[in-house]
């Protein structure tokens, strides 16, 4: 095989460049590198992997058989994914607004939600969904009220479902926290949409049983939190933000974080948080679609996104443009910042250390990416 992608019989665990490793779930698919009659050697987004030829399954590009696809349905960019091990397809979900290369009719293929390709391996193009990549140390446009509204409108739509959404618009544990998600926001400074839509997706719209029984909203799948219970929803939200903010976002090489955005796993808290590498397209889908029902009063903030470079060395950040006063430093790299103002050799952006609102980084080691808005 010269080229295509392999996916994996087994949960596995991959090597990070720093000796951390990110954990995979079972059938992931892994772009395909090359393989020796021993192991095969994979990447997702720009880690490299070398497992046992056992451990994996090959298939080649131009094959014509089941993948997870992405497709465009009107202006909008729609994934299928494809559960290998079960031999089926979930239920496909719109991302958000197609990447300027799409085209109607065709299928494109990635195993980061960032890198497309065509069925034949050839390059389509680079995708960044604003609401995936932007950086969590921003805030919503939207009111506490608003935010009530939004939880009431994904309410509506999860009672036509059925099942466990029945009565949700009586039952959700997400009702009302609206001023919750903006206390949230204005004490860890973490954006109360983004915070909405994570919660939407862990507790399922609030009606999950571990939601209902222990008041858990968010991380409630974590082993070490589970046992945890709330006395209300608030009290669960807020701790699991603080949480949140302390472990994936703050800068440190003490915790799991990757880049204060929801991401996939090439940064953001998808790299650790879980072992579902779309995980993060999932959230970030759930937020693209209130902020369209509610006239994209996010997006048209339009925060320009770029990503930290890599450094043979950690680099630093600065609270001045004098380049001696460190703020912090990002000891791994890839980062997605949130740029503020660009002025010759520093560029001003949201701080992901909860000290400071901003921080200065050179300007030379920013990579600009062009996003869905």
């Amino acid at each position: 095989m010269t080229s295509g992608v392999a996916y994996l019989k087994q949960a596995a665990d991959m090597k990070l460049p720093n000796a951390d490793v990110m954990t995979l779930s079972k059938g992931t698919e892994l772009h395909y590198v090359t393989s020796s009659n021993d192991t095969v050697t994979v990447r997702i987004g720009d880690v490299t992997h070398h497992y046992k030829q056992k451990e994996v399954v090959l298939i080649p590009d131009g094959l014509n058989v089941p993948r997870s696809y992405y497709t465009m349905d009107g202006d909008k960019f729609v994934h299928f994914i494809y559960q290998h091990i079960q031999k089926q397809f979930d239920a496909p979900y719109t991302i958000g607004k197609a990447p300027a290369f799409a085209k109607r009719g065709e299928r494109y293929y990635s195993v980061d939600s960032v890198h497309f390709t065509t069925l034949k391996g050839a390059e389509a193009g680079t995708y960044y969904n604003y609401y995936q990549w932007l950086p969590m140390r921003t805030a919503t446009a939207y009111t506490a009220e608003q935010l009530d509204a939004m939880i009431h409108s994904a309410l509506v739509e999860a009672e036509k479902r059925g099942g466990i959404y029945q009565h949700a618009l009586e039952k959700s544990k997400l009702l009302g926290l609206g001023d919750v998600l903006k206390e949230a926001e204005s004490t860890y400074k973490m954006n109360a949409a983004v915070l909405l839509a994570i919660a939407l997706y862990e507790s399922d719209y609030g009606m999950s049983a571990v939601s209902q029984r222990k008041n858990h909203l968010i991380v409630s799948h974590m082993s070490e939190l589970q046992q945890a219970q709330y006395d209300t929803p608030a009290e669960g939200l807020l701790e699991m933000t603080a949480y949140l903010s302390s472990q994936y976002v703050t800068p440190s090489t003490a915790n799991m974080a990757y880049g204060g955005v929801i991401g996939s796993k090439i940064a953001g808290l998808n790299k650790k948080y879980t072992p579902d590498p779309f995980w993060g397209a999932k959230v970030a889908s759930i937020y693209a679609k209130l902020d369209e029902q509610f006239g994209l009063v996010d997006a048209k903030q339009n925060i320009r996104i770029a990503f930290v470079k890599q450094s043979k060395k950690p680099v630093s950040l600065f609270e001045t443009t004098n380049g001696q006063d460190i703020a912090f430093t990002y000891n791994r790299f890839g980062f997605p910042v949130a740029i503020t103002t660009i002025s010759g050799a520093y560029t001003k952006i949201v701080s992901d250390d909860i000290r400071l609102d901003h921080v200065f980084v050179p300007t030379t080691m920013l990579q600009h990416v062009t996003t869905s808005y």
